[in-house]
């Protein structure tokens, strides 16, 4: 399964490459081109795969398979929840929805139709309406299906969520097995389940949440001596980073907190670099810096405790049960899981600077959005929380 996982998220990352492959050289997208270089993808991916270590975890008791597959029909049932007709009715939205109706489903079906990217469409449009200065991955990885099917049907979305969000916990269980009996990790992947499955439909955040909070574990990983392939962390890294610009963001903090493995993520910074050269050619628009900058952050600032106020984080209890359990052993649980929350900290501080920066009222802005960024890293919180617990448990 964890090889499943991987392969999941890699081929998610591929087939929108492709895509863009197939825009970048004029071939059309249809149903046969798109077929061809997905066919190409999968004979890289098993050949690949066929090299990749098998995890050998041993059999499982039959509470843990319990568990597993109570996790897992999470999944499924999450993937149903997502096809409810009112999520993706174009007439009758919701203002919850408007990051989808106007950003994701936007683009993916304007793509959709064009059969291609139109760049130079996309630098005219507003940045509050569409922010062309997001990278593309997303709406490119939602027009696979559609491509394939020549039926641009929404709902599927849904499913691309649910599959990505069920590659994530497959590999939190992996990393879980490292340190916990199939039981307790069963358990803590069936805890971690809504930190994963995110409720924002067609939304950026599930796959931007599932290949960053993968690479993030992957890493850990790494850096405790495990076995694992840093280039498969490099390239969710680089699929984070591309899905949008707090996928970027989340790259440096992950740089800050283990500097020492800088020198083998580079291939990921180019990736990064590549796509800012190209997005500063080709002038896609971005907000963020426009106008006066040093008053608007000072106002913006002291309206800080009014605009967070009454706007929680993303699961609260889950927040409050992992910080509390750090809280049993401080130094040991610190030590042990600095590099985890070491990366939250910094993309936390990076969307507090962006809300201090913003040029929109910065209360609308908390109260529109403060909730679905802290799920970008409220897995690794969450991870660290299990992992104190446990500890606690064998003092």
């Amino acid at each position: 399964m964890f090889r499943a996982a991987l392969i999941t998220l890699l081929g998610a990352g591929a087939a929108a490459a492709v895509l863009l492959l197939l825009d970048l050289l004029r071939i059309p997208w249809n149903a046969w081109t798109l077929g061809t270089g997905l066919a190409v993808v999968a004979v890289i991916a098993w050949r690949w795969s066929g090299g990749l270590q098998a995890a050998r975890l041993g059999g499982l008791k039959p509470a843990a398979t319990f568990i597993n597959c109570l996790t897992a029909s999470l999944v499924v049932a999450h993937a149903i929840a997502g096809m409810r007709p009112g999520l993706w009715d174009w007439t009758d939205w919701l203002i919850t929805r408007r990051d989808y109706f106007f950003i994701w489903g936007y683009k993916a079906r304007l793509f959709f139709v064009e059969h291609g990217i139109p760049w130079s469409f996309l630098r005219t449009l507003p940045n509050d309406f569409s922010h062309p200065d997001y990278p593309v991955l997303v709406p490119l990885l939602f027009d696979v299906p559609a491509v394939l099917t020549s039926s641009f049907d929404p709902r599927v979305f849904a499913w691309i969520d649910a599959a990505l969000g069920g590659a994530l916990l497959v590999v939190a269980y992996r990393c879980l097995r490292d340190e916990l009996t199939p039981t307790e990790s069963a358990l803590g992947t069936l805890a971690l389940s809504g930190s994963a499955l995110l409720p924002w439909f067609g939304f950026a955040d599930g796959p931007l949440v599932a290949f960053a909070a993968s690479a993030a574990l992957l890493i850990r990983r790494t850096l405790r001596g495990h076995t694992v392939s840093i280039g498969v962390a490099v390239a969710l890294l680089s699929l984070a980073a591309m899905t949008k610009n707090e996928g970027i963001a989340f790259f440096v903090a992950l740089c800050i907190a283990a500097p020492n493995l800088i020198r083998k993520l580079w291939p990921a910074g180019v990736v990064i670099g590549g796509w800012l050269v190209a997005r500063a050619a080709m002038h896609l628009p971005t907000d963020v810096f426009v106008g006066p900058l040093l008053p608007r952050i000072a106002h913006n600032v002291a309206m800080f405790p009014s605009a967070f106020a009454n706007v929680p984080v993303y699961q609260p209890i889950v927040w409050i049960a992992a910080l509390v359990a750090i809280a049993l052993a401080p130094a040991a649980n610190l030590r042990r899981e600095r590099f985890l929350l070491t990366v939250a900290a910094v993309q936390l501080c990076f969307y507090l600077g962006a809300y201090a920066m913003t040029p929109y009222d910065v209360r609308g802005h908390v109260n529109g959005s403060w909730e679905r960024i802290s799920s970008h890293v409220t897995m690794l919180i969450a991870f660290a929380g299990l992992t104190s617990i446990r500890e606690s448990l064998r003092r």
